[in-house]
């Protein structure tokens, strides 16, 4: 429970103090209105004059200690101010033994200060299991409440529904709904584009599993899902591959049977495809696909159809037909029509985009580079640069790293600017060493070694990199080294 600092106590005081005068807090709480005085002042309060302005003034003791809800018990439901009165006892509990000192132990009374810390202590817990049974429902129907709307992207309502869970959960003792809570809020910042703060709470879940040696439930590997899924999208795939790996190590025959856990071994597959295991992803892929249900197996099937585009056993007009018409077909579709470097099929794939796929409000890098393909196809040699100024007034972006390096490269390669395109290229080379692109990404980078004619270490590393992918069965990098 949230300790108050005493200038927040003395805070709530004074505008207790604005709306009646000194000597009536006074006359109803049995204190001097000297003292009211100091405590307005700055003094430190007593947990006696706290408990006096509850029952003399009816202040609400939640907002009292905490500055949460409204100032009076009248301005609140009759359930909550059963909870806040319990908060109340607690804290009256609480203070109980704090006023038991270890030294009186040592006295001829001793007996008697241990019956009393016992009772207190023993009304402490009973207190703590009442407010549980009060806070409980409600911390219950807001996590619903806030799975709901994470559901339906009604953000606004999410982040409401969030901050009065957190409040509850304080007065809760319900570890299976703070775990899911926790899911959420991790869940939440996703969808915020904060994927650094919605780690530290999949971290948190993650310790969890790891120290019961198990799943305790579906929402545990639900996080280990959505953890691979951030670790992956943030460029950590041979990272996220480890978090699937040690998941799939947590689960027993109970929880291997969950949708969760099938949709964590399809994840794995995704993956793996993405990291040079072709054969490897796509048989997980192909076994788990038709236990993913819902709205995840939609999803699935769209990481199965990039897997199938890589490997060549799908063409690229075969695809606009596969699976359903959401924001990540329409990127998948982008991103292979860019490959061919072809003015036809990219602007097929643009108009799809704009026409048919049902896109979430933010920026996506995927059309935007579409269109600098065709001017850059068609002879400009302005797109690079003209790209990157729309990304840093767009996205925000200050620094290029090494996708958009490529990208710069690429533009400036087809528009024919040789000089500018070698120099992204090597570039985008020089920061190969601390990352983990995906093979896709690297096909990007080494078509420029090659097509440019750089020499050396870098071109001999493109070489091996397409056989290397040629045999792992990537059938989409046929031709890279004829």
């Amino acid at each position: 429970m949230p300790k108050s600092k005493p200038d927040d106590l003395n805070a709530r005081l004074a505008t207790l103090a604005e709306e009646r005068s000194l000597s009536d807090i006074a006359r109803r709480t049995g204190t001097s209105v000297a003292n009211v005085s100091r405590y307005l002042s700055g003094t430190r309060i007593p947990g006696e004059f706290c408990s006096n302005l509850v029952r003399g003034l009816g202040v609400n003791p939640s907002w009292l200690l905490t500055g949460e809800g409204s100032p009076y018990l009248s301005d609140v439901t009759e359930g909550t101010a059963r909870m806040a009165g319990d908060v109340l006892e607690l804290v009256e509990a609480m203070s109980a033994v704090t006023h038991m000192r270890l030294g009186a132990l040592t006295g001829k009374h001793h007996l008697r200060v241990l019956r009393e810390l016992n009772d207190a202590l023993l009304r402490y817990e009973e207190l703590r299991a009442k407010l549980n049974g009060h806070s409980a429902p409600i911390f219950r129907r807001l996590v619903e409440d806030l799975g709901k709307a994470l559901d339906g992207f009604d953000m606004d309502r999410a982040h409401e529904l969030r901050r009065a869970a957190q409040q509850v959960e304080r007065l809760c003792d319900e570890p299976e709904l703070s775990r899911r809570f926790t899911g959420l809020q991790a869940h939440c910042e996703v969808l915020d584009l904060n994927n650094t703060a919605a780690m530290e709470y999949q971290r948190k879940l993650v310790r969890d599993a790891v120290c019961e040696g198990r799943m305790a439930d579906k929402w545990m590997v639900e996080t280990f899902v959505r953890m691979a899924l951030i670790t992956s999208d943030g460029g950590r795939h041979r990272e996220a591959l480890r978090i699937c790996d040690a998941a799939v190590a947590l689960l027993d025959e109970e929880s291997e049977t969950w949708q969760p856990a099938y949709a964590l071994k399809f994840m794995r597959g995704s993956i793996l495809a993405k990291q040079g295991r072709l054969f490897e992803g796509l048989r997980e892929m192909q076994v788990h696909a038709p236990l993913v249900k819902g709205r995840r197996g939609k999803a699935g099937r769209l990481m199965l159809m990039r897997a199938l585009l890589m490997a060549g056993l799908m063409e690229l007009d075969e695809a606009y037909a596969f699976g359903v018409d959401a924001e990540p077909k329409g990127l998948h579709l982008l991103e292979f029509a860019a490959w061919t470097e072809d003015a036809t099929p990219i602007r097929k794939a643009l108009k799809f985009f704009r026409e048919e796929v049902s896109v979430l409000p933010g920026f996506l890098e995927g059309p935007v580079y579409a269109e600098f393909a065709l001017k850059a196809l068609s002879g400009d040699r302005k797109a690079a640069a003209s790209y990157l100024q729309r990304l840093r007034a767009e996205a925000k972006v200050k620094a290029p790293g090494m996708h958009m390096l490529t990208s710069q490269a690429t533009l400036s390669r087809m528009a024919g600017a040789k000089a500018v395109a070698c120099k992204f290229t090597l570039q985008a080379d020089a920061l190969l060493p601390g990352l983990q692109p995906e093979v896709l990404q690297l096909g990007r980078h080494y078509r420029n070694v090659l097509r440019l004619g750089i020499t050396g270490e870098p071109k001999q590393r493109a070489e091996a990199f397409f056989r290397d992918m040629q045999q792992a069965g990537y059938r989409v990098f046929d031709g890279e080294l004829a």
